[in-house]
């Protein structure tokens, strides 16, 4: 989901990707974290509780590249100039989803707080706010903006804001009650 902003910020801010190198770095972070950090699920499985602060670890750690990568993202619209087309509103979407993810995510990584809340409406909404919030506002913002060019056949814009306001006020309405 990131890949797509960072590929499409650039486009609609009209600015170079902020700190490639840092986004570039952030990703290959994310990538090799993620080997460990399905760990986490299994705080509450029976799994051997010596082996816990291990997994909460490894889930801390992914939040340094993936704040990398949310940093990137807003240093690239940091006094930009940004054009408010359907691709950059799903961009715009996914930060801000993701954000509220990711913040939750934080909490969670914490095994005492982990098993406290296990199976509640938070990790419900923790879940939604970042791999829907996450995944699919970004896949959006990719079928909008590459789809004109595979087909050659430009797609309506009306409609698509009417999509994409109607899909982040009804997702947030039902994601953001959960968490609460």
């Amino acid at each position: 989901g990131f890949g797509i902003v960072m590929e499409l910020l650039p486009v609609f801010t009209r600015k170079p990707l902020f700190a490639y190198r840092v986004a570039a770095a952030g990703m290959i972070g994310v990538a090799l974290l993620s080997f460990f950090v399905w760990q986490h699920h299994l705080f509450q499985s029976g799994i051997n509780p010596d082996m816990r602060p291990l997994f909460m670890l490894t889930t801390e750690l992914i939040s340094i590249p993936t704040g990398f990568l949310y940093l990137v993202s807003l240093g690239t619209l940091w006094k930009s100039k940004i054009r408010p087309t359907v691709p950059m509103l799903f961009c715009l979407g996914m930060l801000f989803n993701f954000l509220i993810g990711g913040i939750t995510g934080v909490f969670l990584s914490d095994v005492p707080v982990d098993v406290t809340v296990h199976g509640s409406f938070f990790v419900l909404a923790h879940f939604h706010y970042t791999i829907m919030g996450g995944l699919i506002f970004a896949f959006f913002a990719g079928v909008y903006y590459w789809t004109p060019k595979l087909t050659g056949r430009m797609l309506d814009t009306r409609l698509g804001k009417i999509h994409f306001w109607m899909m982040f006020v009804f997702f947030n309405l039902t994601f953001f009650p959960l968490l609460i």
